[in-house]
């Protein structure tokens, strides 16, 4: 479908879920680049694991890939219900398996043209529970979407297990008085065949330990953060600069001390990063050991002219920043998005960062032709932790990330523990494949939080809903927290801004946040920082589907 404008929300308070076109330039922002799972072509120019998203934001003002910003037409709408001519529906019981049979004969799926589909009601019991519902077959693409019966509005898909699992999942919320319709269809259209249908009971009580499935400890607490380090009180702590790219707790200061991230180098591991970017330029990381464009290695760290980076991609400083790079190379500009977010100065743009005198360090790992599950992605990662550590990076960033049935990263997980072992804190995106490959918990490297390697982060579209392609936390606590992650607006190239979405970009908000924890108090440990954010971290009210 098209898109079209918000509607009322069934999550309550919740806005209405935005569900965006796939292919071409109606790709956002999120995750790592690589393979995509078949049912999910690539566009040109994508950034790191681009993907259809479905957004719950305020409002329907998104830009893709760049350019102007789209609008989402206010005259495409949502049929009501009594438009969609929904027959009628058996119910599915908990802890059940059905088997049927798609055929010609079924209706057409009004949400996904040329698809058959049928639908079954699920409905609420006497207390919340979380399901997890399962599709099964080996003559179709699995695709599974999970219904308001009352509006007709879809909430959540489920399509494949992983890049070589065509099968479907979905994991959402049953409370009580909830009816859902779980509707079963095919990723591709024309589809026809059997199937089994599964539905499971996953859990009957919230987590322990104040740790939630969906969202971890919750969203991450700037201003009580930087208190608990400065030893104030929390409403001593202010709230300043809020800018529209970006919920409240934007750069938070304690009485008269203006913590901007002074001193704190932030290693962001992306696409490279365009230093030359007006609101970044000032803030971009110089390795002192180093004579610019002199041709020789003046440390002696074996790379030549690392003045500001390095890619690990193509071996040289030159494309570790989009300023230097020939024309014709990807241009993903998602590094620089992120960077922005991290510490992009107010004073010169239209946005500011949460750690706008923090520095950046811009290191390339991965490009458009990067596979995720190759060796060299594992090489690089880990080359550009190494790095960073040995440089002098108090925080890294990591929107990036394997896929779901990828190799294990063994060479980052080393990596990982050595950049803890010398007391650098490590931020990494939780990724966006809940819904695309039904992932129930962090892909790598952000899983190695589990270990207590580094602090996952999940996405919010909106101040307290779960964005949808958010992928959850897991049932065993360890640093989890969640940031705004829909829409946000933050440095692209060419002295641009662009808005993007994934937990790509919620991510470098924890990383500056970070930042400012750090530069408050130098001598904190990954460990506090992690202890810190979450116990101030605010879990109340956070909706999720």
């Amino acid at each position: 479908m098209d898109g079209f404008s918000p509607t009322s929300s069934p999550l309550g308070k919740c806005p209405s879920t935005v569900d965006l076109p796939a292919g071409g330039s109606a790709f956002l922002a999120g995750s790592s680049l690589g393979r995509s799972p078949s049912s999910q072509p690539l566009s040109q120019g994508r950034s790191i694991r681009d993907r259809p998203i479905k957004l719950r934001a305020s409002s329907g003002m998104v830009n893709p890939g760049g350019g102007s910003p789209g609008v989402i037409s206010p005259d495409v709408r949502l049929p009501r219900r009594s438009q969609l001519n929904q027959p009628p529906a058996p119910p599915l019981k908990l802890n059940d398996t059905v088997r049927g049979h798609l055929t010609p004969q079924d209706w057409r799926n009004p949400l996904r043209g040329g698809r058959f589909a049928k639908d079954f009601v699920i409905a609420g019991g006497k207390t919340e529970r979380r399901v997890e519902i399962r599709l099964r077959s080996q003559a179709f693409d699995s695709y599974l979407e999970l219904i308001s019966d009352r509006t007709g509005q879809p909430l959540l898909f489920g399509d494949d297990l992983s890049t070589r699992n065509t099968n479907a999942r979905m994991v959402f919320t049953l409370k009580a008085g909830d009816r859902y319709r779980v509707r079963v269809s095919s990723a591709s259209g024309g589809a026809v065949g059997g199937y089994t249908l599964i539905s499971t009971v996953t859990s009957r009580t919230p987590s322990a330990d104040g740790f939630n499935f969906y969202y971890g400890y919750g969203r991450v607490n700037a201003a009580a953060a930087i208190a608990r380090v400065l030893g104030a009180l929390p409403g001593a702590v202010k709230r300043e600069g809020d800018r529209p790219w970006f919920a409240p707790s934007h750069r938070p200061t304690a009485g008269n001390q203006n913590i901007l991230g002074q001193g704190i180098t932030v290693a962001v591991i992306d696409d490279g990063v365009d230093l030359s970017h007006p609101a970044l330029a000032d803030n971009r990381w110089v390795n002192p050991g180093e004579i610019a464009d002199n041709g020789i290695d003046d440390d002696g760290n074996g790379l030549v002219d690392d003045v500001s980076g390095w890619s690990f991609v193509e071996g040289n400083s030159q494309f570790a920043r989009y300023g230097g790079e020939p024309l014709g190379l990807d241009h993903s500009e998602h590094g620089t998005h992120v960077a922005g977010i991290i510490a992009a100065k107010g004073d010169v743009g239209s946005i500011s960062g949460v750690a706008p005198a923090a520095k950046i360090m811009a290191l390339r790992a991965i490009a458009s032709h990067t596979d995720t599950g190759s060796p060299q992605f594992d090489d690089s990662i880990a080359a550009s932790i190494t790095y960073a550590v040995n440089h002098g990076a108090r925080v890294i960033n990591l929107s990036l990330g394997n896929y779901v049935g990828d190799p294990a990263m063994s060479k980052t997980v080393a990596a990982l523990r050595f950049a803890a072992q010398q007391g650098v804190v490590v931020i990494a995106a939780a990724g966006n494949e809940r819904e695309t490959l039904g992932a129930v918990l962090p892909i790598e490297p952000a899983l190695y939080a589990r270990e207590g390697l580094a602090i996952a982060v999940g996405a919010l579209a909106g101040d307290r809903c779960m964005a949808t392609f958010s992928n959850p936390a897991g049932d065993r606590p360890y640093p989890f927290l969640v940031a705004p992650g829909a829409n946000i607006y933050s440095t692209g190239l060419g002295g641009g801004y662009v808005y993007k979405s994934g937990t790509s970009m919620a991510a470098p908000y924890v990383a500056g946040v970070a930042a400012l924890m750090l530069s408050a108090n130098p001598s904190l440990t990954p460990a506090s920082v992690a202890a810190i954010l979450a116990e101030t971290a605010d879990a109340s009210g956070i909706e999720v589907v």
